[in-house]
């Protein structure tokens, strides 16, 4: 959670850092109107056998975004933290929480999904290849960028650069969207 904190608040200070204008004159036109936005999805699982204990697994998805006055995206940030934990047979947590748990983009290579890749890409590169598609398009034509039925890109631009399910992805762009001021 105090890694989601400090995204926003990062977030934020670069986007008030970079709405910047143009100082006044009579020949200078009006400086375009920049919107920031965040998306933020969460998800909690549990996976239990009759009276046994279980296991509990989470995940966040962040977007941070600036747009246009258009909807045209002119930066994207995604990214994903996920945390495993157990809780007993009576349905109690462990006393024991682990606080401090990376990023998939902070994990870089260690999050070890090249080897299990088709195209060979670790996720921090998959999701740099999306954010890449995503910059200079309009938010209607990302939210609409066709899937295969696993949830992965199904348009040229990146199916040899991303093979990651991007239905969270949108979600939280949409979102980021819809909330920027």
């Amino acid at each position: 959670m105090k890694k989601i904190i400090i995204l926003l608040m990062a977030l934020a200070l670069s986007v008030g850092c970079s709405n910047t204008t143009a100082p006044e004159s009579s020949n200078t036109a009006t400086a375009p109107v920049i919107k920031s936005g965040m998306g933020i999805k969460g998800t909690m699982t549990s996976r239990e056998a009759g009276e046994q204990a279980g296991a509990l697994d989470t995940t966040v998805v962040t977007c941070g975004a600036t747009f246009a006055e258009d909807g045209t995206i002119l930066s994207v940030s995604w990214d994903t933290m996920e945390g495993k934990g157990a809780f007993d047979a009576t349905g109690k947590l462990p006393n024991e929480i682990k606080p401090d748990i990376l990023s998939k983009k902070e994990q870089g290579d260690a999050y070890g999904m090249k080897v299990a890749s088709p195209i060979g890409k670790e996720w921090f590169e998959q999701i740099e290849a999306l954010e890449s598609y995503a910059v200079g398009k309009n938010v209607a034509d990302v939210i609409a960028t066709p899937v295969t039925a696993s949830g992965a890109p199904d348009t040229e631009d990146l199916k040899s650069s991303c093979t990651i399910s991007i239905g969270d992805f949108i979600e939280t762009l949409n979102e980021a969207h819809a909330t920027s001021k």
